[in-house]
């Protein structure tokens, strides 16, 4: 699986991109790609995909086209994280971009995971939760 500090080769991220735009061609939404767990390394030094559970290729075509978007900011943000040298500074500024549902959503959960963390931080120091986190 992708992962910070472990390196991909050059043409990954382009061919990662590739074969979203075929899946995107052919109406298909992945809607995971936010877990970098689902999108892996293969043998080959190839992109390969897992996890099409919540997979969309049906119902309104703006939703269809709105989850679609989001496949790509995230694996924008995939390619920023674990390649920015492949980017320009151009490229980079609008991989940094966030939009408005990003936005809001982070506006509304940020104060749910900031008591989320500090409790588990205390059951953690009590011995009540083991140090793996809630794995």
């Amino acid at each position: 699986p992708l992962e910070k500090g472990k390196p991909v080769p050059d043409n990954f991220f382009p061919e990662l991109f590739a074969l979203f735009s075929q899946l995107h061609s052919r109406g298909i939404a992945y809607v995971d790609t936010n877990k970098p767990q689902n999108i892996l390394l293969g043998d080959d030094n190839r992109p390969h995909l897992i996890d099409f559970q919540i997979s969309w290729d049906h119902g309104p075509a703006f939703l269809l086209r709105r989850l679609q978007r989001e496949d790509l900011y995230h694996l924008r943000k995939h390619h920023r994280r674990l390649r920015p040298d492949q980017l320009t500074p151009a490229q980079l500024a609008e991989y940094k971009k966030v939009g408005l549902w990003v936005r809001i959503h982070r506006t509304l959960t940020y104060p749910y995971f900031k008591i989320r963390r500090a409790l588990f931080s205390k059951l953690r120091k009590r011995g009540h939760l083991l140090d793996s986190g809630s794995d």
